[in-house]
């Protein structure tokens, strides 16, 4: 459904909805808003086509979408920030799930963000109450409680890769873990990651690239380690778009360059 003209007869008096019209306004004002849009507020639309479809053929555009790591980043900062003001661990952690919530509503409901989010608050709650439970077993409650609100979720891709894939990396994760260096570790991950990940991808795009757990080795760690966090900033200190936008420059060349690689991409379509 498409339409013509828009005509604006009322103004939202909710707080939230101003809050967050005012947090789009701020970030639009900055140079780097494409990527900040993605990482604040879980917005990927201003991102270029091409390298959208680029990452997505090169099986690395689950690092464009808000997820468990951009959680865990935000909230250790939360988590820092809170202990500063107050040791009350109780205080701290209904501030912190407080926040969450707000911030979930800010990124409008994406199914990663919610699956990471309540991930992160039953598991933090059940620690709390020293109550031991398999975490592939959270998980499937979250899963259930999500499709219980949208049963439509079930026919979104993005819902189907977080789900099956963090359900295999918790059945895995003694194996992945078990190797003392990073680059190992990170190896196991995306290797894991990327076999779980071929019945959606070969049912959703019909391709597959035999060459994504690599590349998962060169972009996680510059997304995870460089992008993400220099995002966070630039959100606060806009003077550092410019050099957020050469390192963007950079990963997107990348990306753009491994997608030409078109012998490894498998098409099982044409």
């Amino acid at each position: 459904m498409y339409s013509n003209s828009i005509e604006i007869i009322d103004k939202s008096k909710n707080i939230l909805y101003n809050l967050k019209n005012k947090l789009i306004d701020y970030i639009s004002k900055n140079n780097s808003k494409t990527y900040l849009m993605t990482y604040i507020l879980g917005d990927s639309s201003l991102i270029n086509e091409d390298v959208v479809d680029s990452y997505r053929n090169n099986g690395i555009s689950h690092l464009f979408a808000l997820s468990g790591m951009h959680i865990s980043l935000l909230t250790y900062i939360i988590i820092f920030i809170l202990n500063k003001i107050t040791k009350n661990k109780y205080i701290n952690f209904i501030c912190l799930a407080f926040i969450v919530f707000i911030y979930v509503f800010f990124t409008n409901y994406g199914v990663s963000i919610i699956r990471a989010s309540l991930f992160f608050l039953l598991n933090n709650i059940l620690k709390g109450l020293n109550i031991k439970i398999d975490k592939c077993y959270i998980l499937l409650v979250i899963l259930e409680m999500s499709l219980l609100y949208n049963p439509y979720y079930i026919y979104n891709v993005g819902f189907k890769y977080s789900y099956i894939i963090s359900f295999f990396l918790l059945r895995n994760i003694k194996l992945i873990s078990s190797k003392k260096n990073y680059f190992l570790s990170l190896l196991n991950t995306s290797i894991v990651s990327f076999l779980v990940s071929i019945p959606i991808s070969v049912n959703s795009y019909f391709s597959i690239n035999i060459l994504t757990p690599i590349y998962n080795l060169i972009f996680v760690p510059l997304i995870t380690f460089i992008i993400y966090p220099l995002s966070l900033l630039t959100f606060i200190f806009p003077f550092l778009s410019t050099i957020l936008n050469t390192l963007i420059s950079f990963i997107e060349y990348l990306s753009l360059l491994f997608n030409n690689l078109t012998f490894f991409n498998i098409n099982l379509c044409h």
